[in-house]
């Protein structure tokens, strides 16, 4: 009897100073083990079906002379290059008055459509064929002005290009993603342009002007010519290539600012063929603002073709972007650090001599 009672108070100090979740005893494993059922064994060797969405393909870094066009996208796209030059081109000659441009009603999502402005997303609608009512300049230009900055606020509510434009940027975006200043770019252009334009006898006596330096046109058509010895088939060129003549420097300075043969049975071609196949041809086109200038007139008037005012005023080539650029330079004038396309490599640096 005693003993079961000092057992009982043993028992019970322990669980006063012991007591708690820690110091329960476990219970014992179950000796039988769960068998798994069929289906999760099934799910375990081969996984649920799921459905993999693939990611949109990026948008080209360049697209060069000889590669087309690709579509653009519908729809809202305000940082997209090629869904801003769909809208530019909309303009064509159409005339736009001061402070407004064909420029920022594209960037605010407006294509020109009838002689008015519309919303490919709202379906909104506006013109400027109340203007001609106005009869003061100065009331007319504070209207204009007025338009101008509030752009925006003609969408509806609901439209995406009421609260976000397309950044200005993105014009230089379109210039650099169409009329890359890359030799491989412009050496089969150049190539094309002598080939199918300017081997017209018609053709001889052309005038054109430039806004690049006498210096800078020899640069540059030596720089060209270095490529197409390179990597394009000359058959009858020699191992030295002779220096530019006027020609040479006509072709290559309409390559530089992107002007192509145009081709009436192709009117939609936006490339050109590698090794200049194509037929003969008097027209060269812009294939951003889409002009077409017939050479044959600057042969018979005094007026002289500038290969850059001669695009739109709305196109993104218009502009001094030019001025810098590496195929503006001598050949060789980039070393010790040479330029291979639009790849910079740098010499091997040279290790320090130790003892």
């Amino acid at each position: 009897m005693t003993t079961t009672t000092e057992e009982e108070d043993i028992r019970d100090l322990f669980n006063i100073i012991y007591a708690g979740e820690d110091w329960d005893d476990e219970e014992a494993p179950a000796k039988d083990t769960e068998l798994l059922s069929r289906a999760v064994l099934d799910n375990l060797l081969q996984p649920p079906q799921l459905k993999y969405y693939t990611p949109r393909s990026r948008s080209p870094t360049v697209i060069p002379s000889t590669v087309p066009i690709p579509p653009s996208t519908t729809g809202y796209a305000p940082f997209s290059p090629l869904p801003l030059l769909k809208r530019l081109q909309t303009y064509g000659h159409v005339y736009v008055p001061n402070p407004l441009s064909a420029q920022a009603l594209a960037l605010a999502g407006w294509v020109a459509s009838g002689g008015a402005f519309k919303c490919e997303t709202c379906d909104k609608v506006w013109g400027l064929g109340q203007l001609d009512t106005i009869k003061k300049e100065a009331v007319r230009r504070d209207v204009l002005l007025k338009l101008s900055r509030n752009l925006r606020s003609y969408h509806a509510s609901s439209c995406g290009w009421r609260y976000v434009s397309t950044p200005e940027e993105t014009v230089r975006e379109v210039r650099s993603l169409l009329n890359p200043t890359l030799s491989s770019s412009l050496a089969p252009l150049r190539q094309a342009l002598q080939a199918r334009v300017l081997s017209n006898p018609t053709l001889d006596a052309v005038r054109w002007a430039s806004p690049l330096l006498p210096e800078e046109l020899d640069n540059l058509a030596r720089n060209l010519d270095k490529y197409a010895q390179l990597h394009l088939q000359f058959p009858d060129q020699e191992n030295e290539p002779a220096a530019p003549g006027d020609k040479e420097q006509f072709a290559s300075a309409l390559a530089f600012f992107g002007w192509y043969p145009f081709d009436s049975s192709d009117p939609d071609a936006s490339c050109v063929q590698p090794g200049g196949v194509g037929g003969r041809t008097e027209i060269v086109r812009c294939r951003q603002c889409l002009r077409r200038i017939g050479l044959w007139k600057h042969v018979q008037d005094d007026k002289a073709m500038d290969v850059l005012e001669s695009h739109l005023a709305w196109c993104p080539i218009r502009g001094d972007w030019y001025n810098g650029s590496p195929l503006l330079q001598p050949p060789g004038a980039e070393e010790p650090k040479r330029i291979l396309d639009e790849i910079s490599i740098s010499e091997r640096p040279k290790k320090k001599w130790r003892r």
